[in-house]
Protein backbone atom coordinates (compact mmCIF):
# COMPACT_ATOMS: atom_id res chain seq x y z
CA UNK A 1 0.00 0.00 0.00
CA UNK A 2 1.16 3.50 -0.73
CA UNK A 3 -0.24 4.87 2.66
CA UNK A 4 2.54 2.59 4.13
CA UNK A 5 5.39 2.91 2.41
CA UNK A 6 6.92 5.32 5.39
CA UNK A 7 6.64 1.50 7.87
CA UNK A 8 10.43 0.58 8.30
CA UNK A 9 11.32 -2.92 6.85
CA UNK A 10 13.81 -5.58 8.02
CA UNK A 11 15.63 -8.00 6.60
CA UNK A 12 15.89 -11.46 8.53
CA UNK A 13 17.77 -15.21 7.08
CA UNK A 14 15.38 -17.84 6.57
CA UNK A 15 16.27 -21.16 6.33
CA UNK A 16 17.99 -21.83 2.95
CA UNK A 17 17.26 -18.56 1.83
CA UNK A 18 17.44 -14.97 2.19
CA UNK A 19 13.53 -14.01 3.44
CA UNK A 20 11.83 -10.44 4.13
CA UNK A 21 10.50 -9.73 7.18
CA UNK A 22 7.89 -6.60 7.65
CA UNK A 23 7.14 -4.79 10.51
CA UNK A 24 4.74 -6.14 12.79
CA UNK A 25 2.18 -2.77 11.99
CA UNK A 26 2.38 -3.38 8.58
CA UNK A 27 1.62 -6.85 8.87
CA UNK A 28 -1.81 -6.30 11.00
CA UNK A 29 -2.68 -3.52 8.30
CA UNK A 30 -2.33 -5.72 5.70
CA UNK A 31 -4.23 -8.60 7.41
CA UNK A 32 -6.75 -6.02 8.12
CA UNK A 33 -7.03 -5.10 4.37
CA UNK A 34 -7.46 -8.62 3.41
CA UNK A 35 -11.19 -7.94 4.77
CA UNK A 36 -11.66 -5.14 2.44
CA UNK A 37 -12.10 -5.18 -1.51
CA UNK A 38 -8.96 -4.06 -3.19
CA UNK A 39 -11.90 -1.82 -5.15
CA UNK A 40 -12.20 -0.18 -1.97
CA UNK A 41 -9.00 0.33 -0.80
CA UNK A 42 -6.94 1.25 -3.95
CA UNK A 43 -9.92 4.18 -4.55
CA UNK A 44 -10.61 5.26 -1.55
CA UNK A 45 -6.38 5.86 -1.24
CA UNK A 46 -6.33 7.53 -4.67
CA UNK A 47 -9.23 9.94 -3.25
CA UNK A 48 -7.50 10.74 -0.20
CA UNK A 49 -4.34 11.41 -2.11
CA UNK A 50 -6.39 13.94 -4.39
CA UNK A 51 -7.99 15.83 -1.33
CA UNK A 52 -4.21 16.46 -0.10
CA UNK A 53 -4.99 15.45 3.51
CA UNK A 54 -2.50 13.50 4.33
CA UNK A 55 0.55 16.48 4.43
CA UNK A 56 -1.43 18.08 6.79
CA UNK A 57 -1.04 15.68 9.54
CA UNK A 58 2.41 16.71 10.04
CA UNK A 59 0.47 20.27 10.79
CA UNK A 60 -2.15 19.39 13.08
CA UNK A 61 -2.83 20.52 16.63
CA UNK A 62 -2.36 17.79 19.03
CA UNK A 63 -4.36 17.74 22.53
CA UNK A 64 -2.97 16.90 25.79
CA UNK A 65 -4.83 14.03 25.55
CA UNK A 66 -3.10 13.29 22.52
CA UNK A 67 -5.65 13.68 20.31
CA UNK A 68 -5.06 15.35 16.90
CA UNK A 69 -6.73 17.45 14.83
CA UNK A 70 -6.61 19.13 10.89
CA UNK A 71 -5.86 22.69 10.91
CA UNK A 72 -5.50 24.19 7.41
CA UNK A 73 -7.73 22.81 5.47
CA UNK A 74 -10.81 24.24 3.22
CA UNK A 75 -14.52 23.35 3.59
CA UNK A 76 -14.54 22.16 1.08
CA UNK A 77 -11.35 19.23 1.75
CA UNK A 78 -12.82 18.45 5.07
CA UNK A 79 -16.64 18.32 3.54
CA UNK A 80 -14.96 16.08 0.85
CA UNK A 81 -13.14 14.26 3.63
CA UNK A 82 -15.90 13.47 5.72
CA UNK A 83 -18.91 12.32 2.69
CA UNK A 84 -15.84 10.75 1.03
CA UNK A 85 -15.17 8.64 3.96
CA UNK A 86 -18.71 7.44 4.80
CA UNK A 87 -19.10 6.61 0.64
CA UNK A 88 -16.54 4.76 0.58
CA UNK A 89 -17.33 3.36 4.55
CA UNK A 90 -20.81 2.29 3.28
CA UNK A 91 -19.59 1.25 -0.83
CA UNK A 92 -16.67 -1.42 0.90
CA UNK A 93 -19.91 -3.36 2.66
CA UNK A 94 -22.17 -3.15 0.03
CA UNK A 95 -19.53 -3.83 -2.78
CA UNK A 96 -18.93 -7.33 -0.86
CA UNK A 97 -22.30 -7.98 -0.30
CA UNK A 98 -23.31 -7.19 -4.16
CA UNK A 99 -20.04 -8.06 -6.33
CA UNK A 100 -18.66 -10.52 -4.23
CA UNK A 101 -21.79 -11.79 -2.82
CA UNK A 102 -20.03 -12.94 0.02
CA UNK A 103 -23.18 -12.07 2.38
CA UNK A 104 -24.45 -9.95 5.19
CA UNK A 105 -22.46 -10.84 8.30
CA UNK A 106 -18.94 -10.34 6.07
CA UNK A 107 -20.18 -7.41 4.63
CA UNK A 108 -20.70 -5.98 7.99
CA UNK A 109 -16.98 -6.99 8.66
CA UNK A 110 -15.93 -5.29 5.67
CA UNK A 111 -17.77 -1.99 6.58
CA UNK A 112 -15.75 -2.09 10.41
CA UNK A 113 -12.33 -3.56 9.02
CA UNK A 114 -12.60 -0.01 6.43
CA UNK A 115 -13.36 2.14 9.83
CA UNK A 116 -10.03 0.99 11.28
CA UNK A 117 -8.06 1.11 8.15
CA UNK A 118 -9.35 4.23 7.42
CA UNK A 119 -8.66 5.53 11.02
CA UNK A 120 -5.00 4.71 10.23
CA UNK A 121 -4.82 7.03 7.62
CA UNK A 122 -6.32 10.19 9.66
CA UNK A 123 -9.08 11.56 7.03
CA UNK A 124 -12.50 12.57 8.66
CA UNK A 125 -11.08 11.29 12.45
CA UNK A 126 -8.63 14.32 12.04
CA UNK A 127 -10.59 16.92 11.22
CA UNK A 128 -12.97 15.40 13.70
CA UNK A 129 -10.10 15.98 16.39
CA UNK A 130 -10.53 12.13 16.67
CA UNK A 131 -7.24 10.94 15.33
CA UNK A 132 -4.76 9.56 17.75
CA UNK A 133 -1.38 7.81 16.12
CA UNK A 134 -0.89 5.36 19.29
CA UNK A 135 -4.69 4.57 19.31
CA UNK A 136 -4.86 3.74 15.36
CA UNK A 137 -2.04 1.45 16.09
CA UNK A 138 -3.71 -0.30 18.76
CA UNK A 139 -6.62 -0.63 16.95
CA UNK A 140 -5.25 -2.19 13.84
CA UNK A 141 -3.35 -4.89 15.92
CA UNK A 142 -6.86 -5.22 17.88
CA UNK A 143 -8.76 -5.67 14.80
CA UNK A 144 -6.38 -7.53 12.93
CA UNK A 145 -6.43 -10.02 16.06
CA UNK A 146 -10.35 -10.12 16.90
CA UNK A 147 -11.48 -10.05 13.30
CA UNK A 148 -10.64 -13.12 11.95
CA UNK A 149 -11.82 -15.07 15.25
CA UNK A 150 -15.43 -13.03 14.72
CA UNK A 151 -15.66 -13.61 10.78
CA UNK A 152 -15.17 -17.80 12.07
CA UNK A 153 -18.38 -17.88 14.19
CA UNK A 154 -21.01 -18.24 11.97
CA UNK A 155 -19.35 -21.19 10.38
CA UNK A 156 -18.56 -22.43 14.13
CA UNK A 157 -22.24 -22.09 14.79
CA UNK A 158 -23.51 -23.76 11.98
CA UNK A 159 -21.34 -26.98 12.61
CA UNK A 160 -23.00 -29.77 14.64
CA UNK A 161 -19.88 -31.41 15.73
CA UNK A 162 -18.42 -28.26 16.89
CA UNK A 163 -22.48 -27.91 18.79
CA UNK A 164 -21.85 -31.20 20.15
CA UNK A 165 -18.44 -30.78 21.52
CA UNK A 166 -18.83 -27.62 23.22
CA UNK A 167 -22.20 -27.60 24.32
CA UNK A 168 -25.06 -30.41 25.49
CA UNK A 169 -26.60 -30.91 22.06
CA UNK A 170 -30.04 -31.61 22.14
CA UNK A 171 -31.92 -31.54 19.06
CA UNK A 172 -35.32 -31.93 20.69
CA UNK A 173 -35.09 -28.81 22.64
CA UNK A 174 -34.19 -26.76 19.70
CA UNK A 175 -36.93 -27.75 17.90
CA UNK A 176 -39.55 -27.23 20.84
CA UNK A 177 -38.11 -23.88 21.21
Amino acid sequence: MASNDNIPTANVQGTGSAAQATSPIKDYMESVVSYIPIEAVTVYLAYASLLAIGPQLSQAQTSPDGFMKAVGLTSLQQGMSVWGFIVFWLGSGLWELLMDGRGLYRSLLTTFAFAAWAYTLGGPFLIWGWYNPTLASAAILAVSFFLPMIASIPAKLTTKDWIDHHHNWDPDFVRSH
